[in-house]
């Protein structure tokens, strides 16, 4: 498990996922909820192919790679700093997702 999730509580409702769950998370507090919203989107993107397209039901590794693909596409809306911050999430999300589902 990551050291900065160990640092924060779980949120317990949709108030606290969107609102004051990250409180006192400055510099990272971006970062959180771009990953946050990539995750968002991909299962979104899921569930449409599943509903509309009548696509069989990804497995979690599915899920963990569109995530890490929207990463790379969309971090060049980011800075310099960041895109390099968010190029290693995505390479160390697919890197434990090999190694804990494989």
């Amino acid at each position: 498990m990551c050291l900065l999730c160990l640092q924060y509580p779980p949120p317990h409702n949709t108030k606290d996922i969107f609102g004051n769950w990250l409180r006192g998370v400055s510099r990272q507090k971006k970062m959180i909820l771009f990953g946050a919203s990539i995750l968002c989107w991909s299962i979104w993107r899921c569930r449409n192919d599943i509903v509309f397209n009548h696509k069989k039901m990804p497995n979690i590794m599915q899920v963990i790679f569109m995530c890490s693909n929207w990463l790379h596409s969309w971090c060049m809306m980011l800075s310099w700093e960041q895109q390099d911050t968010t190029r290693n999430g995505a390479t160390r999300l697919e890197l434990v997702a090999k190694e804990l589902l494989l």
